[in-house]
């Protein structure tokens, strides 16, 4: 890959391109890594770019085993046989083939079903189901990663950028342009953004909004004006809302509210309830306890979407209960102390 600085005038997306592939190829100095972390801490936009850039490449890195891409490059190797010159540019090419080729993979192979690409997008509808996490590419540069068990409604994407989230859960990296908002619905609720990373979850009867870069405000309208209740929220921050009277505002480790995007659960002191809910959202197999009654217990750990098994070990590691039962749908367990349930 041609040496070269990265210039001021140089677009995030592209920037963001070359230290990808740069560091796919595995081609980065120690000079070279400490340039990439001053890029990175540049400008806000930079972070945003790449971390998308990521998120894009965990989804499409399937693409590469489709029979179809594997032949293309059988065949290229075959055409063009020049051992030296291939060992050198091996590991870019099988990074640009991907990249060059992800529409056409993921289009025809069905990996990415719900895709939106730069059509026009104006009351498509994009759904998961159970397991399912995808990205979706709006028509004006805005990425959304769209949880397991969820549905978007893009609205509009003209003057006003408009989505409705009707149900489960979907990060937004909005691309900035202040002349036309980006409002995600969802319930009675607005969350209004320009050029911002913000995550939407909706949870039963409540809205979890939490903001990781950028600002958003969340509104709900009353009946008159002067019932109408809006918020602004800062980076770092999380907006639990309920209800008009029961809103309420803390913080977030980043970390770990991203962390669903790259296939992994983190649970930091969450009720062993809670912790069983989320794991069920992500499998099609559930977990339960018998009778509905879960141990009163705190869980700490990170398991992979969908690991039931690993989770059960843990719970069983930890004393918290016991198997019982297990099928292909179900996992059935007792709790080990009946004293600590709750119901």
């Amino acid at each position: 890959m041609t040496e070269r600085d990265i210039s001021a005038s140089e677009t995030p997306l592209s920037a963001a391109v070359y230290w990808f592939n740069k560091r796919g190829a595995d081609e980065l100095t120690a000079a070279d890594e400490a340039k990439f972390e001053d890029w990175l801490a540049r400008a806000p936009e930079n972070y945003r770019a790449y971390q998308s850039l990521e998120r894009q490449w965990l989804t499409m890195g399937r693409v590469a085993e489709d029979p179809r891409i594997l032949e293309l490059r059988k065949q290229d190797r075959e055409n063009f046989h020049q051992p030296f010159r291939w060992r050198r540019f091996a590991a870019i090419a099988a990074i640009l083939l991907i990249v060059i080729m992800s529409g056409w993979g993921a289009k025809n192979s069905g990996l990415l079903d719900g895709f939106v690409g730069h059509s026009d997008q104006s009351k498509q509808i994009a759904r998961n189901e159970v397991g399912q996490r995808r990205v979706l590419t709006l028509q004006d540069g805005s990425v959304v990663t769209l949880d397991t068990s969820s549905e978007l409604h893009i609205l509009d994407m003209g003057k006003i950028r408009s989505l409705r989230l009707v149900k489960g859960r979907a990060f937004f990296d909005v691309a900035k342009d202040p002349s036309r908002p980006f409002i995600v619905q969802a319930g009675d609720k607005t969350v209004e953004a320009i050029g911002t990373s913000f995550s939407v979850r909706m949870d039963e009867d409540q809205v979890i909004v939490a903001l990781l870069a950028g600002k958003v405000n969340v509104e709900q309208k009353g009946l008159v004006a002067r019932q109408t209740r809006r918020v602004d929220l800062d980076v770092g921050q999380q907006l639990v809302a309920s209800n008009e009277s029961q809103w309420k505002i803390g913080k977030i480790d980043v970390s770990r509210e991203t962390s669903w995007m790259t296939g992994r659960l983190v649970f930091l002191n969450d009720s062993l309830a809670q912790a069983i809910e989320e794991m069920n959202r992500h499998s099609e197999r559930k977990l339960s306890f018998e009778g509905d009654i879960v141990p009163e217990q705190r869980i700490v750990g990170v398991f992979e979407t969908g690991d039931l098994d690993a989770f059960v070990k843990a719970i069983e590691l930890n004393r918290f209960g016991k198997v019982i039962s297990k099928s292909d749908k179900h996992i059935v367990l007792a709790p080990t102390d009946k004293k600590r349930i709750s119901e």
